[in-house]
Parts: structure tokens; sequence; C-alpha cells
């Protein structure tokens, strides 16, 4: 089987928790033996993936028919898109020269319920489940995943929003959340020091995480503990975000980690007040890995320890929020209860080979099924749906070529 990912950029594993995933699910593809080919129409660059095993890469144009030439020879079984904008770009032409293909979508995150949790944070507004169904970007995202034999959910909250809300059909999603790595002894809490946040800094909600945490709640840890510094990693950082760098009250911005497990793993406590967001945070899943405790908001823990004690706190008032990392951070009971906390949720809930096992069952159900022809209502959404996409991908490359 001869499968084809289409990346909206080459994967940053050590960049973000996007970059994780995406070869996480390539590596169910490996492990069932398949061809794997990658292409992307961005440029790599010096953090983008080095392979640990064979993949064809492949360089591809946005809104060009060279994309219909290619895919016409290279007739993939499976096209995998990393998120919807892939599969608006390129759905269409898969679906007028490899027919059979089976098309998948790697949802992360609901770009829609992320989207419109920061536009209520925004505008100070209380943000209501029932509004989702009314919007646009919510359009297209279901769209996308109708238009898909399988979309791959990485949050059972979403999985359950989909099929509730939307009425998406159970058997149309396939729940992969980040899989952890084995846990290792990591340093004491008498050899740690410091607070810690990390996350890729052009991510909107981390970015808002940080400012938050600077404005609203690192003051009042201050006020309890004067000495205390806190160390912010963040690939991408632009002038703004180094910017609000205040050596004098404690507070560091670093930039990117070279390597993120050797920084959390030296702090004592992370910080993620994150205010809107959705998905799983691969930040608070790598502390959990290092052994490190954290306090965090409900938007950062949903879908992560389910109905288990958390790796710390959870809380969304700057108050609170600081009373419990003050708590975390100074006494050590509470924080090894934390940690074990944080062993039962990885050791529950992110099982690498049970998960993996769970998605190459439903990829091979998938295959067998792949006979059967779509549904009317698939088909009759591709029609018109690829039919738009096709119109406006031509007038883009031809308006292009007159320039």
């Amino acid at each position: 089987m001869k499968v084809l990912v289409l990346g909206r950029i080459w994967p940053e594993p050590k960049s973000s928790a996007a970059g994780k995933r995406i070869l996480q699910i390539m590596d169910v593809f490996d492990l069932m033996g398949m061809d794997i080919h990658f292409a992307s129409s961005a440029h790599k660059t010096e953090y983008s993936t080095q392979w640990s095993y064979g993949v064809t890469e492949h360089s591809i144009e946005v809104n060009s028919s060279s994309f219909d030439d290619w895919i016409k020879e290279l007739q993939p079984d499976i096209v995998l898109f990393d998120q919807i904008n892939c599969e608006e770009y390129y759905s269409w032409r898969i679906n007028k020269h490899c027919p059979d293909a089976i098309r998948i979508l790697d949802c992360e995150d609901l770009q829609m319920l992320r989207k419109g949790r920061e536009s209520t944070v925004r505008s100070k507004k209380e943000f209501k489940i029932e509004s989702l169904p009314n919007d646009n970007l919510a359009y297209r995202e279901i769209a996308c995943i109708l238009r898909c034999h399988l979309s791959i959910i990485i949050s059972e909250f979403e999985k359950e929003l989909l099929e509730s809300d939307f009425n998406i059909s159970s058997t149309s999603l396939a729940y992969f959340p980040l899989l952890a790595k084995e846990v290792k002894e990591t340093p004491s809490y008498e050899e740690r020091q410091s607070f810690l946040s990390i996350g890729n800094f052009i991510h909107a909600p981390n970015l808002d995480s940080v400012k938050y945490l600077k404005k609203e709640i690192w003051p009042l840890i201050r006020e309890q503990l004067p000495e205390v510094e806190i160390e912010l990693y963040g690939a991408y950082p632009n002038e703004k975000v180094m910017n609000l760098n205040d050596s004098t009250n404690g507070f560091h911005i670093r930039g990117r980690a070279d390597d993120a497990f050797e920084v959390i793993q030296k702090a004592k406590v992370m910080l993620a007040p994150l205010r809107f967001g959705a998905g799983q945070k691969g930040k608070l899943l790598d502390a959990m890995i290092c052994q490190t405790p954290s306090v965090t908001t409900s938007i950062g823990a949903e879908s992560m320890n389910g109905k288990l004690e958390w790796n710390g706190f959870i809380e969304d008032v700057p108050t609170l929020f600081a009373q419990k990392a003050v708590e975390l951070y100074k006494n050590q009971d509470i924080w090894k209860q934390a940690q074990s906390n944080g062993k039962h949720i990885l050791q529950s809930r992110f099982n690498s080979k049970r998960h993996k096992e769970d998605l190459i069952k439903q990829l091979n159900d998938l295959m067998v099924k792949s006979i059967v022809k779509d549904s009317f209502e698939m088909r009759m959404l591709n029609h018109h749906s690829f039919k738009n996409a096709e119109y406006m991908s031509r007038w883009i490359e031809e308006k292009r070529k007159l320039q």
C-alpha cells in the first residue's frame, strides 16, 4: 500500500506538538509496512525532521496543474491531509485523478473550537458550544470531515462534540491522542529550581498565555516568592516576544529550547495558564513524561486526564492559579503526589502501543470497506465542493501566469 501525506509544512518535532503528532501517525503507517511519501509546498528549515525510516520526499505547488501530472503518476492508495487547508487545496485533485484512494484528515485540534474560544477571550464574552454550528469556519471544517473517509481526532472531547452536535458518525472518526515516551529517572525535588513555561510562540494560545502569565499571575507569585524565577521557552520568538523579558522580576524569555525534555525536567513546576485552545497540550504531556508537576487551566487539561487526578492543579482564576502554583512549588509532599498523579495519567491514557494498535485496526477495517462506493451524501458534497475548489484554484493559477 502506498500512502501519501500532504503536509502544510515539513514536520518540526522540536518546535511544536503538531510536529510530533504527524510523525506519530506516520509511525503507524510504517508499522503497517506501507510505502510512505511526504509532500509539501513549504520550504524546509534547519529544524525539519530527519526521518527515522524510509520516506520519499516530494516538493509540490499549491494551485498548480503540475500537481495533477504528479499525482496521476504516483497513484497513492491512501492520502492523509494535514488539517483542513491541505484537504481544501488538494482533495478535489486527489478525487479526480485517484478516485479509489482512501482520504484521511488529521484534524490535530478542531480549529472552529480554538478560534471560537479565542474570539470570546478577545471580546470578553462567554464562550458557548452551541454557537459553533453557525460559524463559517465550522462549515469548512465539517465539510472537510464529511468529504473524507476517516478523520483522526486528538481529543475525546472533540470526538464527542462532532458526534453529538454535528451528527458525525463515530465510524468515520478515529481517536488517536498524543503518545507518551517511556518515563525515565529525572531530578529530585531538591535538585530542581524555578518555574517553567514552554510553547511555540507563533501559536496564538501560547503567546496569549505568556502575556496573561506576565500581567495577571506572575506578580502574584512573586509577592509570595520574591526570589523565584521563571524560564519561558518556545520556538520562533519575535521581537515583541523578546521584549516581554523582565529580568528584574525574574521573568526570563529564553527562546527555543535545544532539548525540551532537558529544560522541563530541570524545572520544579510548569505553568500553562491557557485561556483558549483545543486538542491536547503537548507541553503538559511532556511535563508528565519529565515528572514535572504543572498548574494549568481547564482548557489546558481538557481531554488530558479524563477522571484521574491532575499532575498538579487546574485553576482558571488568576489569584487561585498563583496560590496553587506557590503551594505546589513550596510543599514537597504535594509536589510528589502531583508527580505520582502524572505517572498514573501516562500509564492509563497515553499508552503508545495500545493507541497505535487501535488505529491500525481501524485503518485495516477501512481498507477492507473501501471497495464499497462512497455514500450519496459524500458524493453529493464532493460534487459541489470540489467544483468550487477547482474553479478557484484554476482562477488563481491563471491569474498568477499573467503577473
